[in-house]
């Protein structure tokens, strides 16, 4: 997972993996930066829209996708809680 990408570029991966038992053939695909970490509702900027929206997701009025919840967890500790809203209103200040 890249973690600083730019918003609306085309990637392209490649990925040959290597074992004890050989080498496999390269295995391309391609990702897309369409949503940014702290971007919750996907609207190109960071806002008390995503303030509002990680708020609804803690409190269980939004079902999350699961871009948004990769956009939500801002300290990558696999919970999305006050904490990631303290992340994101310190991002929204800055």
């Amino acid at each position: 997972m890249d973690e600083y990408i730019d918003f609306e570029i085309e990637y392209n991966y490649c990925v040959e993996s290597t074992n004890e038992c050989g080498e496999s053939d390269w295995q391309c695909d391609i990702g897309y930066g369409g949503m940014g970490l702290g971007d919750i509702n996907n609207d190109s900027s960071i806002d008390v829209l995503d303030v509002v929206a990680i708020v609804n997701i803690i409190m269980g009025y939004l079902d999350p996708t699961p871009a948004q919840i990769w956009a939500s967890d801002l300290n990558n500790d696999n919970q999305i809680n006050i904490q990631d809203v303290i992340l994101l209103v310190s991002m929204i200040l800055d």
